[in-house]
């Protein structure tokens, strides 16, 4: 894959679009709160998509439980919090800037690579003696595995790996195959920035021991289990690759707060309401109502009732703002 992208840029007329079927399209209970939606992270997964993944790491740390257990010569158990969507750059980042990691990827029959098996330093010392039968270093920093530790470690991805394909298989997913050498410290994924990359860590614990490794792996993969239709690389031009991008912020939850009128109320007198008192706002009764988001007036609106809950009317929609949208 290619590491090289375009700057994707969205037109005004473009922009008034979404706010306009922000507008024509209510939702009377979205999926997400709008205050809790983080943009940095893909939201390709729906709530229904994430019990189907929940099911699938629940059955891949069982079967990775034993894995451990038959290579390591011991009682393990894996847990997977939580499979999480990142964008491809923010997970290289967050994982591969920060720490000396073991890499092994996986590719699938096409000799594509669908992601990879992360293992952190320390666990990577620590479960190379424990195959050894030697115990632990005390401290790893500045540790250099030996040719014969590697190569038990070599051997413990590629079971790890093949059991994740193993479950891939199982849920009508592609074969991966990992005869691929291991590598350390460099991120050994080439993709574009903004693809999106599902991480699965795994806390690995023995008695009262927790190491952590991590399976990160191209979202796409899940498609054919979750009857998702993933862009791919070389499907479509730049025109394409902007309907793709508006149809993620078409699904896009925004914060929408309503501005009555503002009243200036010294603190004293403040201190003194009581129930049943009135506060006078500096808005006359007939004027609109501002509807902002991100702090912005984009419409003017009268109170309503709908459904037996508070709605505003749209009155008005505010043609430009400062920035010209």
């Amino acid at each position: 894959m290619s590491d090289k992208t375009e700057n994707i840029t969205l037109s005004r007329d473009q922009l008034k679009s979404i706010l306009t079927n922000a507008k024509v399209e209510p939702v009377d209970e979205p999926q997400v709160e709008a205050s809790e939606y983080n943009w940095t992270y893909p939201h390709q997964f729906k709530p229904a998509h994430r019990v189907e993944l929940a099911a699938f790491c629940s059955m891949l740390s069982g079967d990775l439980s034993e894995k451990f257990s038959e290579m390591c010569n011991g009682k393990y158990t894996v847990t997977i919090p939580r499979l999480t969507e990142n964008y491809a750059d923010t997970l290289r980042k967050d994982i591969g800037e920060e720490n000396a990691n073991y890499y092994m990827t996986f590719q699938n029959d096409k000799k594509e690579i669908l992601g990879s098996l992360i293992l952190p330093e320390e666990s990577a010392i620590q479960w190379s003696a424990i195959m050894l039968g030697d115990p632990a270093p005390e401290a790893t920093e500045g540790y250099e595995l030996s040719s014969l530790e590697e190569s038990l470690l070599t051997d413990l991805s590629n079971a790890l790996i093949e059991t994740f394909s193993d479950n891939l298989v199982k849920h009508n997913m592609q074969k991966l195959t990992n005869n691929t050498p291991m590598t350390h410290r460099d991120w050994p994924i080439e993709c574009l920035g903004y693809e999106n990359i599902s991480l699965i860590p795994l806390q690995v614990e023995h008695f009262d021991n927790t190491l952590e490794a991590s399976l990160v792996v191209f979202s796409s993969v899940f498609g054919p289990m979750l009857d998702i239709d993933f862009p791919r690389e070389g499907d479509g031009d730049r025109e394409e690759m902007k309907k793709a991008v508006m149809a993620n912020l078409r699904n896009t939850s925004l914060e929408v707060d309503v501005l009555l009128g503002n009243a200036n109320v010294a603190m004293s007198d403040m201190m003194n309401v009581r129930e049943g008192d009135v506060i006078v706002l500096d808005r006359k009764a007939q004027y609109p109502a501002d509807i902002m988001i991100e702090g912005r007036t984009f419409f003017l609106g009268r109170p309503a009732k709908s459904l037996n809950r508070y709605a505003l009317a749209i009155t008005d929609v505010i043609s430009s703002n400062e920035d010209g949208l």
